[in-house]
């Protein structure tokens, strides 16, 4: 794993609010993150600093301008690129999305079914199990652990794909101050020893002041942070708006992936065992922070 570099060029994106009126999340941003740096989107709910994130992310689409990570512009690929594209990235979400059902092991390995055998993916989750200091709780189910051991084992999952880029949306934000802590000083251990390109979306100073560069996000303008001290921007600016959410709908042996918008997003077609599908749907919903509605 080795860091990219992001760059954003006057980009947009705007949602309808259903009134005749829309509401620009991202208002013309251009930035440029460079390779193995650790940045913080800092700003007040609604300020478009998650769906900064999911775009860089490519949970989201731009209505203009451009998005390059790497050596890929992710904003002229194709439904399918952009699918293959969200595989390689890892995600953080404040929320956990782990599956219940699966043991911290399988839920670390669920990214990699059906492109490893079951051993590689074993082999694989274990040693991220061990990074994250929960190799001896391989077997157990998320809800016999603590807020920031499910955290621990969400960025062991993140990190399963061996990626380029770690995207984490408020990752302390359902923690107390201690864990939160402690989940700040396991992102400095991986950048550090990993050298990946993080990006991790915050309303906490405190949280961005552990990063190597702060970036100010108020009413969907972006801007270096040059005074630490100023906070002003951290007050709600703009009425908050639900980013909008993938979704998954499962046709028999097919998942396909949705915007709500209705642009397909790609498609995977694993085995045909029922169980299978289930899983794999559940695995892009934590993976991805997807909605997951069955269809008939």
């Amino acid at each position: 794993m080795a860091g990219v570099a992001v760059e954003l060029r006057d980009v947009t994106k705007a949602y309808p609010l259903g009134d005749g009126r829309t509401l620009t999340a991202v208002d013309h941003v251009s930035l440029r993150l460079p390779a193995g740096s650790r940045t913080a989107l800092v700003g007040a709910s609604g300020s478009g600093k998650s769906t900064l994130l999911h775009l860089m992310g490519g949970l989201d689409v731009a209505d203009s301008g451009t998005i390059i990570v790497g050596d890929r512009e992710i904003t002229k690929l194709k439904p399918s690129g952009l699918a293959d594209y969200r595989s390689s990235v890892g995600f953080v979400f404040q929320q956990f999305h782990l599956i219940p059902a699966l043991s911290l092991l399988d839920n670390v390995c669920s990214p990699l079914i059906g492109k490893y055998t079951v051993a590689e993916r074993r082999e694989r989750g274990m040693e991220l199990l061990e990074s994250v200091g929960l190799a001896g709780r391989a077997k157990a189910l998320p809800s016999q652990l603590s807020g920031g051991q499910r955290q621990r084992v969400a960025i062991a999952r993140a990190l399963v794909v061996q990626p380029d880029i770690l995207l984490a949306d408020e990752p302390t934000g359902n923690l107390d101050s201690h864990t939160g802590a402690e989940i700040l000083e396991l992102f400095a251990d991986l950048h550090n020893k990993l050298g990946l390109t993080m990006v991790i979306a915050t309303h906490d100073l405190g949280v961005a002041e552990t990063c190597d560069r702060i970036i100010r996000v108020s009413d969907g303008r972006a801007s270096m942070l040059e005074n630490q001290s100023d906070t002003s921007y951290l007050e709600p600016s703009i009425p908050y708006l639900e980013p909008s959410k993938p979704e998954v709908a499962i046709d028999q042996d097919d998942i396909q992936t949705y915007f709500s918008v209705g642009q397909p997003a790609g498609m995977v077609r694993p085995d045909t065992s029922p169980n299978i599908v289930s899983v794999m749907a559940m695995m892009l919903a934590g993976s991805w922070g997807l909605t997951v509605t069955q269809r008939t």
